[in-house]
């Protein structure tokens, strides 16, 4: 769904042409700041500190003559360097329960917006199914909200669509027919900065709060066969409650709402 046209307007500020309404939405280059999909945070603050990065070997793949998701951790080493979180959250929930929070989430932004399968399918051919693991992130409430975006965009409703695309990419294609490569790393360098932790809330109410930015390329071609990269990012803030579930250990928190700024570069030839 994404678009990269210079000098287009975000969707909301023009009016729709014909081939906009077949296809919903197209993004336009650096999106404001929006509420996305499960919106039950309220601002973003990204990470400070410097980034830490994978190496290509945990690229999203696709098989040749078909994409599929092929779901590679961070190595747990990528996270051995950040500083140690600092405040009122440290003081209630240790460092160790928010560095596993810290790696859960950072995986959870990848595989969830960038995951190869939905890169490369239209919104018409989007199924509930195609999301069944990002709703294991998420708490009830969270979940019926993120339920009710999707429906909501697949019934052509522009606004859902935008919410959606905010946190998940789908359908991605660019100016002059570059589509989506179907074999190869689909997705490469992915890099992600440290995170800030804080609480909001009072009693029963509070809630942890972690902000951190991620990026990674897109890997696209064109009618002819060559390649071109596209630079995303997004600046993600979420809201997190303990899990009480049996495997809490596995998953100490579940999100509870986010904020997300997402961005598209401009494709180059590479």
């Amino acid at each position: 769904m994404i678009t990269t046209n210079n000098g287009v307007k975000p969707a909301s500020k023009r009016r729709a042409s014909p081939i906009y309404r077949r296809r919903l939405i197209p993004l336009a280059i650096a999106l404001a700041l929006a509420l996305s999909g499960c919106d039950r945070a309220s601002s973003v603050r990204p990470g400070g500190g410097p980034a830490a990065s994978t190496t290509n070997g945990a690229a999203t793949t696709a098989p040749a003559g078909r994409s599929a998701a092929v779901s590679t951790k961070i190595p747990a080493a990528a996270f051995s360097k950040h500083r140690p979180f600092t405040g009122p959250a440290v003081a209630k929930y240790g460092q160790a329960t928010l560095n596993a929070a810290y790696q859960e989430l950072v995986n959870f932004a990848f595989e969830s917006g960038w995951d190869s399968r939905l890169i490369v399918k239209n919104i018409a051919r989007l199924s509930s199914s195609d999301f069944a693991n990002i709703r294991t992130y998420l708490t009830p409430a969270c979940r019926t909200a993120f339920n009710a975006t999707f429906a909501r965009a697949i019934q052509a409703d522009r606004a859902a669509a935008q919410k959606l695309e905010e946190a998940v990419f789908f359908d991605v294609t660019a100016p002059t027919g570059l589509r989506p490569i179907t074999a190869g790393k689909v997705v490469t360098d992915r890099r992600f900065t440290e995170a800030s932790v804080g609480l909001t809330g009072t009693g029963k109410a509070q809630r942890l709060t972690m902000a951190f930015a991620v990026k990674a390329n897109v890997h696209l071609r064109n009618a002819q066969g060559q390649g071109y990269v596209l630079p995303t990012s997004r600046v993600l803030r979420y809201t997190l409650v303990r899990n009480s579930a049996v495997q809490a250990s596995k998953r100490p928190f579940l999100v509870d709402g986010w904020v997300i700024k997402m961005t598209v570069g401009r494709p180059v030839a590479g």
